[in-house]
């Protein structure tokens, strides 16, 4: 249990930044997808990469996306197949 509570908060810690929005909804996707159920009295994890970029996310970003223009569209394509950086 304390390994599954440890390997939850590290991942949405480090997924969410701390930004309440995506945190929430970032649950609701992993209860969503059957990756975090209640298990009696604890929360059982499943398996935390298999977890999708939450619905209403992804329609934000979408959607601010479109309005930068197909340039700036372009630079955010090229910079999410790099990856962040250390």
């Amino acid at each position: 249990y304390d390994a599954d509570r440890a390997r939850l908060v590290a991942y949405l810690i480090g997924r969410t930044e701390g930004n309440p929005l995506f945190l929430r909804e970032l649950l609701r996707t992993l209860q969503d997808e059957g990756l975090l159920v209640p298990a009696g009295e604890r929360w059982a994890v499943g398996d935390l990469e298999r977890t999708p970029v939450p619905p209403l996310l992804r329609q934000v970003i979408v959607g601010r996306v479109a309005r930068l223009g197909p340039e700036t569209e372009r630079l955010l394509a090229a910079a999410a197949v790099i990856g962040p950086t250390p």
